[in-house]
């Protein structure tokens, strides 16, 4: 009997319509599973890359003041005196994120604006606090 079975076994010569409408509908339930925890998880890393990004340029605009007494008109300013670097500069984090500051004397807004509507927009101010934008 378990000969018999195994001979034809040895005999098929390929999968049944059935096998593999089977495969791909436990392909399709992982797929449907699966994607929306990627998209999520993309947008976590957009945020943090936005937040990290605004943390830095704070601390550009508070190493700028205590050197110079005042907050620097913009990015470019901040660049030029080597308080960014490359990463930081507006247009450098790529498509996803665009940061910039606006300064004049004794106070600054940091601006971060992500491209995805999913994501919020984030400002801060000299104080350092980061505030999500509605």
């Amino acid at each position: 009997m378990f000969k018999r079975f195994m001979n034809r076994l040895k005999n098929r010569k390929g999968f049944s319509l059935v096998e593999l409408l089977i495969v791909i509908a436990i392909i399709g339930i992982i797929a449907t599973i699966a994607i929306p925890i990627l998209l999520g998880a993309r947008r976590n890393a957009i945020r943090e890359k936005a937040r990290n990004s605004l943390r830095s340029l704070v601390s550009a605009q508070q190493a700028y003041y205590a050197a110079n007494g005042e907050y620097a008109a913009d990015e470019g300013t901040l660049a030029a005196g080597n308080y960014v670097d490359a990463q930081t500069g507006s247009g450098a984090l790529g498509p996803e994120i665009t940061i910039g500051t606006t300064g004049a004397g004794p106070v600054f807004t940091a601006f971060c604006t992500t491209l995805d509507t999913n994501i919020p927009d984030y400002t801060a101010t000299e104080t350092g606090e980061i505030v999500e934008i509605p």
